[in-house]
């Protein structure tokens, strides 16, 4: 893949990721709940879901799944009643916690961070128009395709990485009752994007 091309990849892709939405959202949602390594590890589950995605437009399968979009659809609605009802749990919490009782699980985090992304039908859309841009048709494509989606992956983590990190300086300095109303604006904010999301 030529350099000029590689970094214009860069940029276009860092700067879509960067625009707020269902991903920041619940990667900012759970930070703001459970400390900052459950918004990584969110972040790392956007990260896969990405290059997932990538290899979904590479290999052709984004043809595919353009034909049957409702299976997506059916999975942002389980996503969306599930921001929900975490929106619920943070302005019931106790004041002076903003974390609910117990600890959540770095798998339910990463899996269900993955569902938010893959979920996202404009996602695949997107990728196939986008993608074509930088590659290069007289030279392999499966190399090509490798440092796309290793690109991809990497800049994904870092963004909502970015995004997680930022939270957890920010919830410190709030008092926890208005710790709570961040928290589940947050994942209300989460749930309508993903909800907005048309075919």
């Amino acid at each position: 893949m030529e350099l000029s091309l590689w970094l214009l990849f860069i940029v276009t892709f860092s700067s879509t990721l960067a625009i707020p939405g269902p991903n920041a959202a619940y990667a900012i949602g759970q930070t703001l709940t459970y400390g900052p390594k459950q918004g990584v590890v969110a972040a790392a589950g956007f990260a896969l879901a990405s290059g997932l995605n990538l290899v979904i437009v590479m290999t052709g399968l984004g043809l595919i799944l353009s034909q049957f979009m409702n299976i997506l659809i059916y999975l942002k609605w389980i996503g969306v009643c599930y921001l929900l009802y975490m929106a619920y749990k943070a302005f019931k919490a106790d004041p002076a916690s903003p974390k609910p009782s117990g600890e959540i699980k770095n798998s339910r985090v990463f899996v269900f961070a993955i569902m938010v992304s893959l979920s996202n039908p404009k996602v695949v859309l997107f990728n196939m128009m986008l993608l074509p841009l930088f590659l290069v048709p007289e030279k392999p494509l499966f190399l090509q395709g490798s440092v796309i989606t290793l690109t991809g992956t990497i800049l994904s983590f870092f963004v909502y990485s970015a995004y997680a990190l930022f939270a957890s300086k920010f919830i410190s300095k709030l008092k926890t009752k208005t710790a709570n109303k961040v928290v589940g604006t947050a994942y209300l904010g989460a749930a309508g994007a993903l909800a907005s999301i048309q075919k």
